[in-house]
């Protein structure tokens, strides 16, 4: 009884910890699902759950790195190395979606409310599964998250993009010469 007792107030180790944090984290790792993580701060993360992720740029590249259920990928959460961020907001876009680089702007909206940052794009709050305080390592679940976001068809006119000032795969982006032709050939 007395050992009992010694053993349930003893400290966790760090693999306790890390199997309970994957724990915590199981709702972010769904098969059906590419899951995507951007460092901001706390505040922010709050935020991004009411309005969306603001970007500079219709892609989420620019922004979001992939993540996976891995031990490397657990180090990278709780050690973000972006500002040092306290908050990993999750993203989650449905695999069947089959975004490509180029069909991305359409779950990409054109962001009507631009902020002090001059972000143009914002991802909307139905892809944004919640955010992970690195601090307590705690999951918060997003309300407006939804398991089957829509998905839209959009055709998005290059000047669209490039009146936004984007350089995008939908943009036309300049080729370097030929070797041996001097570029003011070229363009």
């Amino acid at each position: 009884m007395i050992m009992e007792k010694f053993n349930s107030s003893a400290p966790e180790s760090s693999d306790q910890r890390l199997e309970r944090f994957r724990e915590e984290l199981a709702p972010i790792f769904d098969e059906r699902f590419v899951t995507l993580g951007h460092g901001t701060r706390l505040d922010v993360a709050e935020q991004i759950l009411e309005r969306g992720l603001e970007m500079k740029s219709p892609m989420l590249q620019s922004t979001t790195i992939g993540l996976e259920n891995s031990d490397e990928d657990m180090g990278k959460i709780l050690n973000w190395g972006h500002n040092n961020a306290k908050a990993v907001v999750v993203v989650m876009i449905p695999k069947d979606a089959r975004l490509s680089m180029e069909r991305q702007e359409e779950i990409i909206d054109p962001n009507d409310d631009v902020n002090e940052y001059g972000n143009p794009w914002v991802l909307p709050p139905r892809f944004i599964k919640g955010y992970i305080d690195t601090e307590r390592q705690q999951l918060i679940l997003n309300p407006l998250f939804e398991e089957n976001p829509s998905i839209r068809p959009r055709e998005t006119k290059k000047r669209e993009l490039v009146g936004r000032g984007e350089a995008s795969s939908a943009a036309e982006i300049p080729v370097p010469p030929p070797s041996g032709v001097p570029d003011s050939d070229i363009f």
